[in-house]
């Protein structure tokens, strides 16, 4: 009969036994057991000096350490173990732990000192002529190349590895070389040479019965194939994939099977099951705690949406990633994310841009007033020292600003004539109404207050809620400005454009009581050197104006005075 850890721990408390223990443990999964048997196993090998024991512990919990994703506690213990190694002269022990160190460094974006750390291992490992860690830190240069956008140098790295693995006769090794370079020559666009890889990674890997290796070459292959949109063969694929991590019950490998499976349905015009496919995916990757799953899977979604013209769907969607994506990049450092968010957040961006060009199109004497709004807006959020993250709720919401209008008569956006006071009430809804509208939206950024209090005045007097003076949002406050300047601005249907002079003219008049006397003396300041920017671009030129490249203008309106 089988004892039970409790058992196990207390009658046989030698250092082996605990640490056979401890790996059996680890092997199973069970990480909070098996931490706990090397942690009983590092004071036996403390109480009897037994040094080099403790550093080859160490290791272990760093192992652990690093597969709960505690990057921090993983470095602490690796650097014990080093420093054990160090005192005790032991090269070979020094050149794993530096590796080891390295990997950690890397998955939290200190790049530069993985690369050191690598290298450190790589001499010595050259020294004790370690075939075998050559390779493995070969294979990992090769990676932290990719990560650098360096392809032709990760794939020298890699290609530094095959003959060692090969002299060592360790096929495991080289089928993980194989799929490495594969996946670097898909992401250089050879495809050609990136199947000819998976091939001989796949050959190795089933011959020695590596099935989890087997498998993420499976799905690296359906991704290829639904590159080359041979859909037949990325499907086949997909589902050899599938099959693999469903009868090994790797449940994450099986998140990443759905997403393929997700994505191929997408490019089928599958909706309804490329939808099914990817909540699969994203309930495993909650339900096994997967926050880059989750990220991924939430993008996959919007851009599925976005594919049906779903706006409102794909706006939820997308922001659910940006959050994940934001969380992971403050909490783990890791530099990598960083163009995963720029490509999401230009993708986000240009829904909001399609939303608001459906506004323009009730009255084509707006066409491009929204871009025009969130120009001036951010070369006064630059102006007055605004962080990036509130440009980003403040050009969003400048393009938004007038999304309630959606829902009002186009006979009445239209009217060559005054208002009436019923219809003029009707207009001052837009904000609420807006609101209504993005309401199922979780913006990543503070963009709903500053839509409903557009409107608002500095003396209290404006709309919908009567706000005044520093109680009425940053963000509001300058589309405020913006929106009555481009405005007046503008032809209208019942009025032709005011010029520059004239406008500004109102708005000084009105510092105070419609608008902040701050942002009206700055906007003063600005307007001549924007206004020839912003009149140099006729309004469909605007309109088709990549967003992203607003929030790249500082160096341009950001500006001496």
């Amino acid at each position: 009969m089988r004892t039970t850890l409790e058992q196990r721990v207390s009658e046989k408390c030698s250092l082996d036994e605990l640490f056979e223990e401890g790996t059996e443990r680890y092997t199973e999964g069970d990480w909070d057991r098996s931490l706990d048997c090397y942690s009983r196993a590092l004071e036996v090998a403390q109480r009897d000096s037994l040094h080099k024991r403790q550093a080859e512990i160490l290791v272990q919990i760093g192992r652990i350490l690093r597969r709960r994703d505690d990057w921090d506690g993983a470095l602490e213990a690796y650097q014990k173990s080093l420093k054990i190694y160090e005192n005790c002269e032991n090269c070979e022990g020094e050149a794993s732990v530096y590796n080891q160190i390295a990997i950690v460094l890397f998955e939290k974006g200190k790049w530069e000192k993985a690369e050191d750390y690598y290298h450190k291992g790589l001499e010595i490992a050259e020294e004790l002529d370690d075939v075998q860690l050559m390779g493995e830190i070969n294979n990992n240069l090769g990676a932290l190349a990719c990560a650098r956008g360096n392809l032709n140098k990760a794939i020298v790295h890699y290609q530094e590895s095959i003959p060692r693995f090969e002299r060592l006769g360790n096929p495991r090794g080289l089928a993980e070389t194989y799929h490495n370079l594969g996946m670097t020559f898909a992401d250089k666009g050879d495809l050609a040479r990136a199947r000819e890889y998976y091939e001989k990674s796949l050959e190795i890997s089933r011959e020695i019965g590596e099935v989890s290796l087997t498998s993420i070459t499976y799905l690296n292959k359906a991704e290829l194939h639904l590159d080359l949109m041979d859909i037949p063969e990325a499907r086949n694929y997909a589902e050899r994939a599938l099959r693999i991590t469903e009868t090994v019950g790797d449940m994450l490998g099986l998140a990443e099977a759905y997403k393929l499976q997700g994505l191929i349905s997408r490019e089928t015009g599958d909706w309804k099951h490329a939808e099914e496919f990817l909540r699969d995916c994203l309930k495993l990757n909650q339900e096994y705690k997967s926050p880059l799953g989750m990220a991924e899977a939430y993008r996959e979604l919007g851009l599925t949406y976005k594919r049906q013209g779903k706006s409102k769907k794909t706006l939820q969607m997308l922001s659910k990633s940006l959050d994940i994506f934001e969380e992971l990049r403050a909490k783990r450092d890791i530099t990598g994310l960083n163009k995963e968010i720029y490509e999401l957040e230009r993708l986000y961006l240009s829904i909001i841009k399609e939303i608001a060009s459906d506004v323009e199109l009730k009255d084509p004497y707006t066409l491009g007033h929204s871009g025009r709004v969130a120009m001036y807006a951010l070369a006064l959020a630059n102006r007055l020292g605004v962080s990036e993250e509130e440009k980003k709720g403040i050009i969003t919401a400048a393009y938004l600003h007038d999304v309630g209008k959606i829902k009002i008569s186009t006979k009445i956006l239209r009217k060559p004539s005054k208002l009436t006071d019923f219809e003029y009430g009707l207009i001052k809804k837009h904000p609420e109404l807006g609101l209504r509208i993005m309401q199922s939206v979780d913006f990543p950024w503070s963009v709903k207050p500053l839509v409903r209090h557009h409107h608002e005045r500095f003396d209290g007097r404006g709309y919908p809620d009567g706000l005044r003076g520093y109680g009425i949002p940053l963000g509001a406050r300058i589309i405020a400005v913006a929106d009555v300047f481009d405005a007046m601005t503008s032809r209208r249907s019942y009025r032709p454009a005011r010029s520059q002079e004239e406008s500004i003219g109102i708005i000084m008049a009105e510092s105070g009581t419609f608008f902040d006397p701050e942002i009206v003396e700055q906007f003063v300041m600005l307007i001549k050197k924007i206004y020839k920017a912003v009149s140099e671009k006729d309004g469909e030129k605007v309109q088709t104006t990549d967003i992203l490249e607003l929030w790249n203008m500082s160096s341009f309106f950001g500006c001496t005075t």
